[in-house]
């Protein structure tokens, strides 16, 4: 990253999970298990085909639903954390 700051680095790595976070939380609020998708694909349809096979009632629904959400976020902030520990080890810090 020649030509960087570190601060500027920082900003644009900050910058890049506040909006995720909330568009993941936004997201798996609305479509549950199908909302993780816009994190990982893998994990928004195995969320998804586990809530369809579990279809016993509200119960898998009142579980999965709100957990997609706690992922949603949880991942978006992993995410950041590995995009931040990328840019600095790229700058050599």
């Amino acid at each position: 990253m020649r030509g960087h700051s570190r601060a500027q680095a920082g900003k644009a790595a900050a910058g890049c999970g506040e909006g995720r976070s909330a568009a993941a939380l936004v997201l798996t609020a609305i479509f549950g298990p199908v909302g993780l998708c816009y994190l990982s694909v893998t994990t928004g349809l195995i969320a998804t085909v586990i809530l369809v096979v579990s279809n016993a009632g509200a119960a898998p629904l009142l579980v999965l639903w709100p957990l997609s959400m706690v992922w949603a976020v949880i991942g978006t902030n992993s995410l950041r954390r590995a995009v931040v520990g990328g840019r600095r080890h790229l700058e050599g810090a």
